[in-house]
């Protein structure tokens, strides 16, 4: 009964969502058949879908790709889950916020899907961001030694001594 009324609820936003012409209105639509279709109908894909059509409208729509974060950890679809976690890296301005999801991002692309130049990238945009960031500067290290990138290797060690020494 229940399941019955939330697929009637799930059928009736289309139609609500095609009367509508502000677009800040059709996000919001859009954004509560995503959940409804997520949450209560299990049906991702449709959700996911739903989401897309939010960011045909606004590509830099905060909610729709943190939604997309959530679906995509819930089905376990790391691939896409990294991908849009750099995009949400990409739209956060705040330092150490973004530099939290560049973290995920690196340990995504390293510890899951031994992706390491991605990883790598993710380090060093890390580093890019805040120069003193030697939780990032540890593993790069070892990457770019595993991976005989001398020349790395050099500039970051002696970027790594700067930092320590400043600190002393």
């Amino acid at each position: 009964e229940n399941l019955q009324l939330w697929n009637e609820l799930a059928d009736t936003y289309p139609q609500a969502i095609n009367a509508c012409s502000d677009s800040s209105e059709k996000v919001s639509l859009y954004l509560k058949l995503a959940k409804v279709l997520s949450d209560k109908l299990q049906k991702h894909d449709d959700a996911l879908a739903a989401v897309k059509s939010i960011l045909d409208i606004d590509a830099e729509n905060m909610d729709a790709i943190r939604f997309m974060e959530n679906i995509y950890t819930l089905t376990d679809n790391n691939e896409e889950l990294l991908n849009t976690k750099a995009r949400l890296a990409e739209l956060t301005f705040e330092m150490d916020e973004q530099k939290g999801i560049l973290y995920q991002c690196a340990d995504l692309s390293l510890n899951t899907l031994g992706l390491v130049e991605r990883g790598i990238s993710f380090l060093e945009k890390i580093i890019e961001i805040d120069d003193t960031a030697i939780d990032a500067m540890n593993p790069l290290l070892t990457l770019y030694a595993d991976a005989e990138s001398h020349e790395k290797y050099v500039d970051l060690l002696n970027k790594k001594l700067l930092c320590v020494n400043d600190n002393d």
